[in-house]
């Protein structure tokens, strides 16, 4: 069976937008805690491993660039790729091997 992921966020309680990947409608374990805007852009999937793509605001109010990594049913691990000083976002992810 086909399975359909998508990325973005949606809104919390507190108001904040939060990094989501839904896969067939249902959103996966969570990729940030919520206390911060975010939001996932991109996504790419390879075997078990689920890749989302976006950004991260910081404490200093910076979006930072990142990318998370996850699989069927485990927590994601954030990856920042830059260092928070300008803002910055992820568009677009690609695996290769």
């Amino acid at each position: 069976m086909l399975a359909v992921y998508a990325a973005g966020y949606e809104t919390n309680a507190a108001g904040k937008a939060v990094a989501k990947v839904w896969k067939n409608g249902t959103a996966t374990p969570v990729l940030t805690d919520g206390t911060k805007d975010d939001s996932a852009s991109a996504l790419a999937v390879a075997g078990g491993d689920v890749y989302a793509a976006g950004y991260e605001f910081s404490a200093a109010n910076v979006k930072v660039a990142k990318y998370w990594k996850g699989g069927t049913g485990t927590a994601f691990t954030a990856t920042p790729i830059t260092d928070g000083e300008k803002d910055s976002e992820i568009r677009a992810i690609v695996l290769a091997t």
